[in-house]
């Protein structure tokens, strides 16, 4: 099976050929032969980046927390774990949309009271 780059960089040769409409991401020949092989999440993927929306897949939080109605994220890591490139990017999409994410490691002795303080006790 193709990669998703691989189907849109088809995709986009064949454009000059075929007529643009709202769902031609769907429609094209060369994409209409794979459909019943692509997974579902990918064509969701497909039909997001053919919006232009950002689609941001790996790097969650390891929870989601909710107290008192606020939602606070918390990623956790030990020793001299660090935060991959898709966590830093998730983290700070998340921010913008006004979350609050906390880092906590759990080697550090005041790990406790930094939750304490992301969730407001």
């Amino acid at each position: 099976m193709k990669s998703e780059k691989q189907l849109v960089y088809e995709q986009k040769k064949m454009r000059s050929k075929y007529p643009q409409t709202k769902d031609s991401w769907r429609t094209l020949p060369i994409l209409e032969t794979r459909l019943a092989k692509v997974p579902s999440e990918q064509l969701v993927v497909m039909k997001l980046k053919s919006l232009n929306a950002k689609v941001y897949r790996g790097g969650w939080p390891d929870f989601l927390t909710i107290k008192e109605g606020k939602p606070t994220l918390i990623e956790v890591k030990s020793g001299s774990s660090k935060l991959s490139p898709s966590q830093v990017k998730m983290h700070k999409a998340l921010r913008v949309l006004g979350l609050t994410v906390t880092v906590l490691n759990t080697d550090e002795k005041d790990w406790q009271t930094q939750l304490d303080a992301a969730l407001g006790a």
